[in-house]
């Protein structure tokens, strides 16, 4: 079993998304696309777009292993997947 791309949630933590390295490294090409096309206006409204956009890109690619630029202590890591993860039921008669 392994983690999906997807909502994910620890505890009683704020819901945040989980995105796998295959994925990101699609997401990452694909908004590079966009990124050039927003680069290419004169439009100054796209400044802020621009930068949050190339933000989502180095995040996107700091999943790949082979990158450099982010060091491995950087890194949250967390147990096996098998072992982090709780059903349904047992979630929910957690919360209550």
């Amino acid at each position: 079993m392994r983690p999906e791309t997807g909502t994910i949630k620890f505890e009683n933590n704020w819901t945040g998304i989980f995105i796998r390295g295959d994925d990101a490294f699609a997401f990452s090409i694909a908004l590079k696309h966009i990124l050039k096309e927003c680069q290419e206006t004169d439009d100054l409204s796209d400044i802020l777009a621009i930068k949050q956009i190339e933000n989502i890109i180095d995040l996107l690619e700091s999943s790949n292993e082979g990158n450099l630029k982010f060091k491995d202590e950087e890194v949250q890591k967390l147990k096996d997947f098998q072992k982090c993860k709780i059903e349904k039921e047992e979630y929910n008669a957690k919360i209550n």
